[in-house]
């Protein structure tokens, strides 16, 4: 067990941030996952979103009977993104994780991330990170980390394939996220989204970034998803494409690699086409192309969409209730490929994962319904 006697710091080797809002019936799970690390030598920053449920006692009985946990409070609920920024710039150790509240880690996890971040001076050191469906952890080869060397590497695999995006599950160096908060917006009330937007801004200030096998978080599986309540999806809309309007911006500075740019625009082709294929029976289609088109500007969407204008937010490709417009024949070709991509995946992932997914196929079909289910699958997110 490592302790700051045998290092000799000064400061936390780790501090831990913990956003909360109404999570009484799962914080103590999270919170004594924290409290239970083999790497003692941390603090744990939980910063209350203005909670109306008892989740505010909780933070406040651990902050009670342990030193390392501190507790700020928001004087009124400012959604993700502010609260954890605010957590960030609170935090004084060396290195620096999240951990969200309906989420844990495993004893392990922070010294194994400190001790891989020692060893290879890496900036960014990202885990592997499991799914709790119901009451079993599920192992998945195909969420584990994958290995690349600079930062500039990440933040490609982040446009290109949408790949480590969460923010969680990962150790900073406290540089990191010292000059990215330097960046980034302050006061923004962002609900969703905000892993996007810390992720590419951390990506961008970090230099060596590492892989690690070893299970380092634990997600909890939450029933529903945000276009199928009818409340939440312009909710969805507005703060994704903020998000990626604000990263267009940092873009245009012109003091990264060009590639980025047709990456972003990528990134944005795919939201936008996932955007209408999962709108709820009935949705407001004239609201959901306003909202993406206020946000990115309609010449900037002719821009990216060029000759392929009819597939843009404002073209006449796609229609409401998530449907998109038939191609001829006795299976449209997007049908086609759909099950194509079924196959291979099922065959790439063997027989213990196969099993795996399609478990958790049939419990996102029960909850979701089977177009929700299959759409995730096609987008490589089936666990996210």
């Amino acid at each position: 067990m490592m302790s700051k006697a045998a290092i000799g710091a000064s400061e936390p080797l780790v501090s831990v941030i913990v956003p909360v809002y109404n999570r009484e019936t799962v914080l103590k799970t999270c919170l004594d996952s924290l409290a239970t690390q083999t790497l003692t030598d941390i603090e744990i920053i939980v910063v209350n979103d203005a909670s109306t449920d008892g989740s505010g006692k909780i933070m406040e009985g651990y902050a009670a009977t342990d030193s390392r946990f501190r507790v700020l409070e928001n004087s009124e609920n400012q959604n993700s993104f502010e609260t954890r920024r605010r957590g960030f710039a609170a935090a004084r150790g060396a290195y620096i994780a999240t951990c969200d509240s309906d989420d844990f880690m495993p004893s392990g996890a922070l010294e194994q991330l400190y001790e891989t971040a020692q060893k290879t001076k890496a900036d960014i050191v990202h885990g592997r990170m499991d799914q709790l469906i119901g009451k079993r952890l599920w192992r998945l080869h195909w969420v584990s980390p994958f290995k690349v060397s600079t930062g500039r590497s990440f933040v490609e695999s982040l446009l290109r394939f949408s790949r480590a995006w969460n923010v969680c599950g990962k150790l900073y160096h406290q540089s990191v996220i010292e000059k990215a908060l330097t960046e980034l917006p302050v006061n923004k009330r962002l609900f969703l989204a905000d892993d996007l937007l810390f992720s590419f801004f951390f990506g961008l200030k970090a230099g060596r970034y590492v892989g690690s096998p070893e299970t380092v978080y634990c997600y909890r599986f939450n029933k529903g998803n945000h276009f199928s309540q009818p409340e939440k999806w312009p909710l969805y809309i507005a703060d994704h494409f903020d998000v990626l309007a604000i990263m267009r911006t940092r873009l245009e500075k012109k003091d990264l690699p060009a590639e980025y740019d047709p990456l972003l625009k990528g990134l944005i082709k795919k939201t936008v086409r996932e955007v209408f294929q999962n709108l709820p029976a009935g949705a407001d289609f004239a609201l959901a192309r306003s909202l993406i088109t206020e946000r990115l500007g309609k010449s900037y969407l002719m821009d990216i969409y060029g000759q392929g204008f009819s597939l843009s937010p404002f073209g006449d490709d796609f229609e409401p209730a998530g449907k998109t417009v038939k191609s001829s024949g006795i299976f449209p070709a997007s049908i086609c490929r759909r099950i194509l991509f079924i196959l291979i995946q099922l065959w790439r992932a063997g027989g213990y994962e196969a099993t795996i997914l399609f478990r958790h196929m049939l419990i996102l079909i029960r909850r979701n319904g089977w177009k929700y289910a299959l759409e995730k699958l096609w987008h490589k997110s089936l666990f996210s």
